[in-house]
């Protein structure tokens, strides 16, 4: 049995919930289409494992929040080094 390792919340008004777990990515986006028709407001995921958080396209919010991958704090060093 696979624990779902993404949760799906829900942001209306300021107030943040919990609303359910998927078992992959592309589930917990698909599983917020299909929530959005219903029930409207700001959605984003929270991968337990990375501990990122990835809120919905065009909302505003650089994607995803969280901890840089190791391959971006790179980048940085190196853009830091040169500049």
């Amino acid at each position: 049995m696979t624990i779902p390792a993404f949760d799906i919340f829900r942001t209306v008004r300021g107030e943040t919930g919990w609303v359910e777990s998927a078992s992959s990515l592309a589930e917990a986006w698909a599983r917020i289409e299909a929530l959005r028709v219903d029930l409207p407001g700001a959605y984003f995921i929270f991968d337990q494992k990375t501990r990122l958080r990835f809120p919905e396209p065009g909302n505003g919010v650089a994607e995803p929040t969280g901890r840089k991958r190791a391959d971006e704090r790179e980048q940085d060093s190196q853009e830091a080094s040169t500049g």
